[in-house]
């Protein structure tokens, strides 16, 4: 089951007024990745890993303006989270499983996209804005068994 999920970043707050999310920015879809290359002959690495940059696509707010301005004028975010959800089986609340936190990020893209109109498919989506962000350091966590994994990257 696909539910929506929310990032948390004090730098650029988000429209959101959902309790328990206040200020945060509701995520319609989000990509993050990362690659070791490896040779497909012996299965040893060529070259060091890589990681693609945060890329989160949301509804326009007053955070689309603020990421901009970032973008603009360089400006390095301390810290954001994406907080993912899913309905606990016993009760059907959503409950907080998995949180990627990110430190020292800096927006390299900011995007809005205009549905055509016209265009029957289109009517179920509203004005959205693409948001990539480089990262310095990541912690991906498992919130229900404490299972977490850290990347550190200090030339971003």
């Amino acid at each position: 089951m696909t539910v929506y999920s929310f990032i948390n970043c004090g730098a650029i707050p988000g429209k959101e007024a959902e309790t328990g999310h206040e200020a945060h920015i509701r995520v319609h879809e989000l990509h993050l990745s990362s690659n070791l290359p490896v040779s497909e002959l012996d299965n040893k690495v060529k070259s060091k890993r890589s990681r693609q940059p945060l890329t989160y696509v949301s509804e326009m707010g007053k955070h689309t303006p603020v990421t901009f301005q970032h973008l603009f004028n360089n400006v390095e975010i301390a810290d954001l989270e994406v907080l993912f959800y899913r309905p606990d089986i016993t009760n059907g609340d959503m409950v907080n499983y998995f949180t990627i936190k990110f430190k020292r990020l800096k927006v390299v893209y900011s995007g809005i996209t205009k549905r055509n109109v016209y265009l029957p498919e289109s009517d179920s989506f509203p004005d959205e804005h693409t948001t990539k962000m480089v990262y310095g350091n990541v912690v991906y966590s498992y919130n229900e068994d404490g299972i977490e994994a850290e990347d550190e990257v200090n030339d971003h």
